[in-house]
């Protein structure tokens, strides 16, 4: 009889009575598993695939995987199952993946960590909800669109914001499906029934109603700040989207940038301009101006210096002309000039730097916008150019009229937007913001009841926390939620102020609030809502619960039970969801949050499609030509320049493309790595290396399949000879670090724990000593070996799904129809007295493992074996142990080494002495 228990070894006496009362324990956890009926599937029974309905003679990926996990979808496999077992719900999301294409290794990586989680706690007897979605992404979304609308020659001005969104609903409808399919062919089981997508009812209604909460407690209000606008968008996007572009120096001085035809130059150029003064009479003529955007010199209104710079001290009050356009322009001192930058004196235009600003707003000075939402110029000669190309006119004109004193090349960095390459413009502009100090406040007091993996990021959050800032969420777009704030005009007159802007969950709603607190019938109130959206992280911040129909919040699945993802979001999902989940829902929306590292490729290089070194993971999983690789790239969005690097570095990496790997080898390859690392480095010789696994252990069962059958017998755990109660001990001591190793939420333990116990311990040493068996001993054999399947499959199946559920239905006697279903081994016992029977073997292994080692296996087969120190009970195993690891042709033990062998050591294994002896058989 199978006994189960936590773990560990039983304690001495009362043996017996201790694993009835554990097996009674046991059954209380976990529910019964009723056996169900034998799934028919087509590649068990005869088809083209399998004519004969035989075992494949060879591992083939697609055998295991073509038809299972829609079996599994069939059988309801990955729907939450409520059961009165005493277990608590165990909920997860998958973070919703953005609609801009399909998925990457990231995604894999994500998806492999959860899903071994999910299928773990399922196994274990929870009643799990791994749910999906998809993210409307509404920049990165439309920038795509509108990069294959220019393509055919259209914008989406040119098109209308009807045309628009049905080409952006078309683009996400095509590449959910595509991502929905990549998920599938990954494995991940998600209850597909809760599929959330960010844009729909459902999560708008949540989105409605948490501005419309915040917006009434004034935690939304609109503010003129300075923002990052992105000309190529005509949009705001926040810091997040930034890239931080060095030039000059050493760096690139020339981009490529949207709207110009060709590489625009100069960036990194510091450009010394001679602004002359009015009073000619001063012993200083001019004053030098050091600047990197001389085409705001349009909007200069002053020039600044430090009040206490000696250089200047003298011309403070007087005046210069702008020899950009003859305008005067007072000098003035100022403590935030930096007197060691540059020549120590800066033009001001406060309507395009947040400096430039302050300095503006303490003098009463003159803001003039030079520079529109396209980035064109709006005043002077160049007015209508565009800003870049204004910059190289008005230098070659300064240098004409002798202005320009000088241009030398230095390092810094320009703000690059993320989405669109283009160059970020800080523009003063009304944006909508979210005061979030209250709210993160509130998280810091309840710090205490999050177990955050790595304790590393912990204090990463803290300090970002402490000193968050108001978040800026209001978009310039055409995709994404509508901002539900209406601009209210009574009597043909815009209202100012405090209450110009009402919010509503409907139109009527607003109206219905406008008349309230104007005390006017609705129909003298007119109302046009913002045409501005949110931005895509407030809808993706409300994600745990709105995905369970909040505000009508009933589910037992929330709070969640983890969060996992990427560390490169801590800050901007993770942080912002634990605030407005614990503002809007009075509790926080998870208490266990596990961040794994970024993928990168074997150089150290981030992932990226321009780099070529981008991996669709149904490459891996189905293999991939070269020809097939080189082909995506070229009809992708990229421009020519990239597509030529990214297929150069393509034919560098994968000459002759990429394997057939099979997605078990690639969700293994990738849990293998410490996920809670900062980063890590993917190759696809990790995977070929873990599909390698796959077929060792396909091999292994192939080996046995014959002898699996109905009549193989339970092991009697009475009767056992050495290395049968040596690998029940290994197998009992897997269990435990498995399980452990889930709790801890290190997986990349339990991988190499997996593995070692199969290829070292299973197949290298007892798999090969059962070879070496009699026939008269070879059923205990095959009992045990059939033991040692059935609970290793159990154990490997959150990590390979399709493998282990494959084989597992060519098994006899099986405990549950599907593996999905059966119960994770937490543990069993052996007899007290097969301790002494471990010990033992555990010598003759080591013993034999160090001979194989130290010897050449060519010199162990031409030589007879002399070994002394091995007790009599033990010499029959110790035989076939010795032949089987070490390929030696005979054994001989002695109770002394004898003098004629060509070579003797003694080696120490665990305190015991033993002598070894070779001599060559001629």
């Amino acid at each position: 009889m199978r006994s189960l228990c936590f773990h560990r070894l039983c304690s001495r006496i009362n043996h017996k009575a201790k694993i009835r009362r554990l097996e009674n324990q046991h059954k209380k956890l976990l529910p019964d598993v009723k056996p169900i009926s034998r799934p028919s599937w087509t590649w068990l029974e005869t088809s083209e695939q399998n004519p004969s309905n035989e075992f494949p003679k060879a591992y083939d990926s697609t055998f295991f995987s073509n038809e299972i996990y829609a079996l599994w979808e069939q059988s309801d496999c990955f729907k939450p199952n409520v059961k009165k077992n005493g277990l608590s719900p165990f909920s997860m999301v998958l973070p919703p993946p953005n609609v801009t294409g399909s998925l990457h290794l990231g995604h894999a990586l994500t998806v492999a960590i959860e899903d071994a989680i999910i299928r773990h706690k399922r196994m274990l007897g929870h009643s799990v909800n791994y749910i999906p979605g998809a993210d409307h992404a509404g920049i990165a979304t439309q920038v795509k669109v509108e990069k294959r609308l220019a393509v055919k020659g259209h914008t989406r001005f040119t098109l209308g914001r009807e045309v628009f969104a049905e080409e952006l609903s078309n683009w996400r409808k095509e590449h959910q499906k595509r991502i929905e399919s990549q998920l599938r062919r990954m494995g991940a089981s998600l209850n597909w029934d809760q599929f959330a997508f960010t844009l729909d009812d459902k999560f708008s209604r949540a989105v409605t109603e948490a501005f419309c909460r915040l917006h009434s407690t004034g935690l939304i209000s609109q503010k003129k700040v300075f923002i990052n606008w992105s000309p190529s968008l005509q949009s705001v996007i926040s810091d997040i989207e930034v890239n931080y572009t060095p030039v000059g120096g050493a760096n690139q001085t020339k981009l490529n940038l949207p709207g110009y035809e060709k590489p625009v130059r100069g960036f990194g150029l510091h450009y010394t301009i001679k602004y002359h003064l009015v009073d000619s009479n001063n012993e200083l003529k001019c004053i030098e101006v050091m600047t990197t955007r001389p085409e705001t010199m349009f909007g200069d209104v002053a020039i600044a210096v430090h009040p206490n710079d000696i250089r200047y001290s003298s011309v403070i009050g007087k005046t210069v002309i702008n020899p950009s356009n003859n305008k005067h322009l007072p000098i003035i001192g100022d403590e935030l000039v930096d007197p060691e930058f540059g020549t120590g004196a800066v033009k001001v235009t406060p309507a395009h730097d947040p400096l430039d600003y302050d300095i503006g707003e303490s003098h009463n000075l003159e803001c003039i916008k030079v520079i529109d939402d396209e980035g064109n110029l709006t005043v002077g000669e160049f007015i209508g150019l565009p800003r870049f190309t204004v910059r190289r006119l008005l230098i070659n004109k300064l240098d004409q009229t002798g202005h320009l004193v000088s241009s030398e090349s230095l390092p810094h960095s320009i703000p690059v937007c993320s989405r669109s390459g283009d160059v970020i413009e800080s523009k003063l502009m009304a944006q909508w913001f979210l005061d979030c100090k209250e709210m993160a406040d509130k998280v810091l007091a309840s710090f205490d009841k999050l177990n955050v993996v790595p304790s590393s990021a912990a204090s990463r959050l803290t300090t970002w926390l402490k000193n968050v800032q108001p978040w800026c969420i209001s978009r310039q777009l055409w995709w994404g939620h509508k901002i539900p704030l209406y601009k209210v005009t009574i009597d043909g007159q815009e209202l100012v102020g405090k209450h110009c802007w009402i919010h509503g969950r409907s139109f009527a709603d607003a109206h219905e609030e406008a008349s309230i607190l104007y005390n006017m019938p609705v129909e003298d109130i007119q109302l046009e809502q913002s045409s501005d959206v949110l931005d895509t992280w407030f809808s993706s911040a409300l994600y745990p619960f709105a995905v369970h129909g909040w505000p009508d919040l009933t589910s037992s699945d929330y709070p969640l039970s983890i969060m996992e993802t990427g560390n490169d979001i801590l800050h901007f999902w993770v942080s912002r969801m634990l605030m407005l989940g614990l503002e809007l829902t009075n509790e926080l929306p998870f208490r266990n949050i596990l961040l794994h590292g970024i993928i990168q490729d074997r150089q150290g290089r981030k992932m990226s499609k321009s780099l070529g070194n981008t991996i669709d993971p149904l490459h891996v999983i189905d293999g991939c030509s070269l020809e097939q690789l080189q082909s995506e790239i070229s009809s992708s969005l990229l421009d020519s320049k990239e597509k030529k690097f990214a297929e150069s570095v393509l034919l560098k990496q994968f000459p002759k493309g990429i394997p057939k790997c099979g997605a078990d080898a690639l969700r293994f390859s990738l849990l293998r790595h410490d996920a809670s690392a900062g980063v890590i480095k993917f190759s696809v010789d990790d995977v070929i290396y873990s599909s390698a696994f796959c077929n060792k252990i396909f091999q292994s069962f192939r080996f046995f399949r014959p002898h699996f059958t109905d009549s193989v017998k339970d092991v009697d755990f009475r009767f056992l000879r050495a290395m049968d109660a040596w690998i029940l001990e290994k197998l009992m001591e897997l269990m435990f670090s498995a399980n452990q190793g889930f709790g801890v939420l290190k997986l990349h333990q339990v991988c190499i724990e997996l593995y070692t116990f199969w290829v070292n311990d299973f197949c290298n040493t007892y798999l090969e000593y059962g070879k070496m068996l009699p026939n008269s001993e070879i059923a205990n054999f095959h009992s045990v070996s059939f033991y040692c399947f059935t609970n290793f499959l159990k154990l490997l199946h959150p990590f390979m799904p399709f493998l282990t559920e494959g084989l597992w239905q060519f098994l006899p006697c099986k405990s549950s129809a599907l593996l999905i279903n059966a119960q994770y081994p937490i543990g069993f016992c052996l007899p007290v007295d097969t301790k002494i029977l471990i010990n033992s073997a555990d010598n003759l292994v080591a013993l034999s493992r160090k001979i194989r080692a130290e010897y050449n296996p060519s010199v162990c087969k031409k030589s007879e074996l002399y070994v002394s120190g091995i007790d009599v009970t033990n010499r029959f195993e110790a035989e076939l142990l010795f032949k089987s690891i070490t390929r030696t042709k005979s054994v001989v033990f002695v109770d002394e080494m004898v003098h004629n062998v060509d070579e003797k050591v003694s080696l120490t294994i665990n305190g015991q002495m033993f002598t070894i002896g070779f001599k060559r058989i001629s």
